[in-house]
């Protein structure tokens, strides 16, 4: 497979960019740093390969769009292809076309590179700098592993796997090791087995344990008992002492009740209801004397009101002009808008006649027409005077140009004349050069017959190659493989015209000696003087239709200068036209006419406006004024007003006085409300107070007294009795609720006082007795608890059942450990045989072409390529027969051996994966004479491979015979 073109959608640095590529020749793309050379190998393999999802992220293009592109490939099998991939369409997978239009999908892909992935791809036939700068890295024994990978795989991914696997095994297990996996689970199991034996040994001690609680809690409910009767005893003195107070308060109050007079016949709740009599009389009464007096007052306001009150008809005229006034103020404010408009219009109007600069007032404005059509006209006739004057220039231009040429031929033309040979002088060499080319040819001079036979000889094939050619078009419908038929016997047929030129002139020149040519002009001579004419006949043909075009291109102007006068005279005659119309314009040059109509229109607009507010201005005068007479009426004769006062006094006066006759009449109506109200408050209050007074009096008969003195002093005696009664009640509550009825008989409260210091005594023995047996139960329920926790925990625990579990699972995790470990031991060995046998089958060839590749590269210096061993790694031999193991090399030998490697690998291959190679400035740190060895060893390698090779270095490309060269730009 063999790239043709890559076509870049977007990709990096790159977009829309297409680079075409030879198949045979090498490819060399150069271009300075960030030119992009490594973009556009990455380029390559994404199409091929694909990127990972955050890898493709890298390389979004900068300027937006798609990130993909094509490759146009060339197969031996299936001709030519297109590879597209785009990463927004398909999923980011690879579409296929071949030449007939047929798709296939990435799978299809696959197939054609031979289930070659990215990784072998990039280990076999692309690599770059940097793969040489990860070997400088390695050293030693590791250089060499890589190496011998690197010859069977194209990569060191053998040598790694070799590593990792070993890592993986020592991670897991070593014989005196503590970190690895499987020797931390030994551990873990041996742990697991001693906790197991010590959870076993606990279990004995249970029975011992359950006896123990039982005694606790024997004991726990005898002293429970004890304690609760001491607490009820105890709890029975402290509240006795808390009643004591009570119960001799409650004796005082039974031993006053006998001393107080009994007032039975005393009506219940007396002094609530009379109070409650006196709470509402008083605001009544009061409110009776405010009322009283406030009608008097308005009463008195209302009669001085009535007696200034004004003439209703005089009330009725005032108001008619009140509803006016809105009127006359909205006439009097349009007449001062209008003016003020009239006069911005007139002052605008003034403006544009002095701007218009033209000889016209405002009466003739309105007489003059301007129909909708006059301003396309003025702007045609502005227009086409333009493109005249405009032509005009131009037309003088073109005919100057047209003369000056044709000058400058005219004598361009005497020069070259007089210049040229002359016709005999050209016969001359002509026949001297025929002569020299017949003799060198033949080695002696052709006779006639000869050149009759070649003469006849070309026609036939011309005549047969334009048959053939026509015949192999038509069949192909291809008219191509006609015309080039038909080229090629057109230049035969010249070539037989040449011989038949020949045969004419043979005898001639046969007969005339070689001595005749002149003795001064060789043949090199002749042959400059011949070319000499033939150039300078062919410069004076063109230089003579350069002034054939020239004189053509006068009578054209000509033509063109006719018309354009024709032109002008039709222009004139309708300026004139326009200026008879409107003489205004004769004084304005053309091109400002349009912008002279829209000034025009605008000023007959506000022109027309004027004379309308004019109008409209008369009318609200005539309205004003009818309001402003009536005014004037009415103020002199209410006697307010003058002759000389303004509408604006009067109106004023007018306002003030219809004001202040509102504002009385509001008052007189509010007095007259005001005293209704009163008078309907008043009878309220009468009809309010009675029941109240009546109530009063049978109170008073109830407590058998006439006045309110006698009514509180009976009620003095009745809450005093009253009082004492109720306290000893209460007081007889708060001791039931005190003490229980068996207290209450226990200590016989309701006989005598109890003694308090009595009671204090005993309580304090008892709180003794109890503080003694709680400490007790304190210390046995302790006990108790303590012995419940440890017969709980061998109850309910599981450590034991956990420890056995646990022991089986860490042993069945260890098996799969070492399950795993000989998994990694069994992968080493296999990879190890598998080494070993492409060892035996593969890799002698890859040495044998590394061997030659390497000592190409370094001029011999070096013959063989060792691989000594499992321990030893690679090794190569010098011319001496000297060993040098890869530590021991040089930077650049140590690039050198591996670019060997990877060329031998890609030449034997090349049979099941003949793919292109991507080189990527891999040669940094070859010096100069290996370097051309390189080249070289590049060029053999381009035989069966394409190579795209990516370099700074721009004059890369001449180190290559019939090299591609591709030149990036940043």
């Amino acid at each position: 497979m063999k790239i043709i073109e890559m076509n870049i959608y977007g990709f990096g640095k790159w977009k829309d960019h297409t680079i075409h590529v030879e198949e045979e020749n090498i490819n060399v793309i150069t271009g300075e740093n960030e030119a992009g050379k490594s973009t556009l190998r990455q380029f390559i393999l994404y199409i091929l390969f694909g990127l990972p999802s955050k890898k493709r992220d890298l390389y979004l293009p900068k300027s937006g769009g798609s990130l993909g592109g094509r490759l146009i490939v060339s197969t031996s099998e299936y001709g030519r292809l297109i590879i597209e991939r785009i990463d927004n369409r398909n999923n980011g997978k690879a579409v296929c076309q071949s030449e007939n239009g047929e798709v296939m999908d990435e799978g299809w892909l696959s197939h054609l590179l031979k289930g070659t992935s990215r990784e072998v791809y990039q280990s076999i036939f692309s690599f770059s700098a940097e793969d040489l700068m990860e070997i400088q890295q390695l050293s030693g024994h590791h250089l060499g592993e890589a190496l011998m990978s690197i010859g069977i795989t194209g990569s060191d991914r053998i040598y790694e796997t070799e590593n990792w696997l070993e890592k993986q095994i020592n991670d897991r297990f070593k014989p005196k090791g503590k970190n690895p996996k499987i020797n931390q689970r030994l551990n873990e199991v041996e742990k697991t087995n001693r906790d197991k034996n010590t959870a076993e040994k606990n279990e004995y001690n249970y029975q011992t344990l359950l006896d123990s609680k039982e005694g606790c809690i024997a004991e726990i409910n005898q002293m429970e008992d004890k304690l609760k009767e001491s607490q009820r005893l105890w709890f029975s003195h402290e509240q006795l002492l808390k009643s004591i107070s009570v119960i001799s308060e409650y004796h005082q109050a039974k031993g006053k009740l006998g001393e107080v007079e009994s007032t039975s016949d005393f009506p219940p709740e007396g002094r609530e209801r009379y109070q409650n009599l006196k709470d509402r009389l008083l605001p009544l009464e009061s409110e009776k004397h405010q009322l009283t007096m406030n009608k008097a007052e308005i009463e008195q306001e209302l009669s001085g009101f009535e007696s200034h009150k004004p003439d209703e008809e005089l009330l009725n005229q005032a108001q008619s002009l009140l509803d006016r006034k809105d009127s006359f103020d909205k006439v009097k404010h349009t007449l001062e808008q209008l003016e003020a408009r009239a006069q911005d219009i007139s002052h605008q109007l003034d403006q544009d006649i002095k701007k218009m600069s033209i000889p016209i007032d405002e009466e003739e404005l309105q007489e003059y027409p301007f129909p909708f059509y006059i301003e396309e006209t003025w702007r045609e006739l502005r227009e086409e005077k333009k493109e005249t004057e405009q032509e005009e220039q131009r037309l003088i231009e073109q005919e100057s140009e047209a003369d000056n040429e044709i000058m400058k031929l005219e004598e361009r033309l005497d020069t070259a004349q007089k210049e040229m040979i002359s016709d005999s002088e050209l016969r001359t060499y002509t026949d001297q050069i025929d002569h020299a080319y017949e003799m060198a040819a033949s080695g002696r001079p052709q006779n006639a017959l000869e050149l009759k036979q070649q003469r006849n000889q070309w026609l036939v094939f011309t005549v047969v190659l334009i048959g053939t050619g026509w015949g192999m078009a038509w069949f192909s419908s291809n008219p191509s493989l006609g015309y080039l038929a038909t080229l090629i016997g057109v230049g035969a047929a010249y070539w037989a015209f040449q011989k038949h030129r020949k045969i004419k002139g043979l005898s001639d020149v046969q007969k005339q000696n070689v001595s005749q040519v002149p003795a001064e002009k060789s043949l090199e001579d002749a042959r400059r003087m011949v070319q000499k004419y033939e150039n300078e006949k062919s410069h004076l043909n063109h230089l003579k239709d350069q002034r054939k075009y020239w004189r053509q291109e006068e009578i054209r102007l000509e033509e063109k200068r006719r018309n354009l006068s024709q032109r002008r005279r039709r222009l004139e005659a309708r300026l004139e036209e326009q200026v008879s119309h409107y003489p205004f314009l004769a004084s304005l040059p053309v091109r400002h006419w349009t912008e002279l109509y829209h000034l025009l229109i605008q000023a007959q607009q506000r022109n027309e406006e004027y004379l309308h507010l004019k109008a409209e201005i008369k009318d609200y005068e005539f309205k004003m004024h009818q309001i402003e007479d009536e005014l004037n009426q009415f103020c002199q004769h209410f006697g307010r007003g003058k002759t000389d006062e303004s509408a604006d006094e009067c109106w004023k006066q007018l306002i003030e006085w219809w004001t202040e006759q509102n504002n009385k009449s509001e008052q007189m109506e509010r007095l007259s409300l005001q005293l209704k109200n009163h008078e309907e408050k008043l009878n309220d209050v009468l009809l309010q107070i009675h029941p109240y007074e009546e109530k009063q009096k049978q109170l008073f008969a109830m407590a058998g007294v006439d006045s309110e003195e006698e009514f509180y002093r009976k009620l003095q005696s009745y809450e005093d009795y009253q009082q004492t009664l109720e306290m000893s009640k209460r007081l007889q509550q708060q001791v039931r609720s005190l003490l229980s009825k068996d207290e209450q008989e226990f200590f016989s409260v309701w006989e005598k006082v109890p003694d308090e210091s009595a009671v204090r005594m005993e309580s304090a023995s008892l709180q003794e007795e109890i503080d003694k047996t709680e400490k007790r139960l304190r210390e046995y329920q302790q006990r108790l608890s303590d012995t419940k926790t440890v017969i709980d925990q061998l109850e309910k625990s599981e450590q034991h059942s956990e420890l056995i579990h646990r022991y089986e699972m860490e042993k069945s995790m260890l098996k799969e450990e070492a399950k795993e470990w000989a998994k990694y031991q069994v992968a080493r060995e296999i990879l190890k045989k598998t080494k070993e046998q492409y060892k035996r089958l593969y890799l002698p060839k890859v040495i044998e072409k590394a061997e030659y590749n390497f000592k190409k590269l370094t001029l011999d210096r070096y013959q063989r390529i060792h691989f000594s061993g499992e321990n030893a790694g690679v090794s190569v031999e010098d011319e001496r027969g000297r060993i040098f193991y890869t530590e021991e090399l040089s930077r650049g030998t140590k690039d050198q051996l591996y670019v060997s490697f990877r060329f031998a690998l890609g030449e034997t291959v090349a049979d099941q994966m003949n793919l292109p190679f991507i080189i990527d400035d891999a040669f940094v740190h070859f010096d100069g004479f290996r370097l051309k060895e390189m080249y070289e060893l590049i060029g053999e390698l381009s035989r069966h491979h394409q190579i795209i090779l990516f370099s700074f270095r721009n004059e890369l490309v001449d180190e290559f015979s019939g090299a591609h060269a591709i030149l990036l730009s940043r």
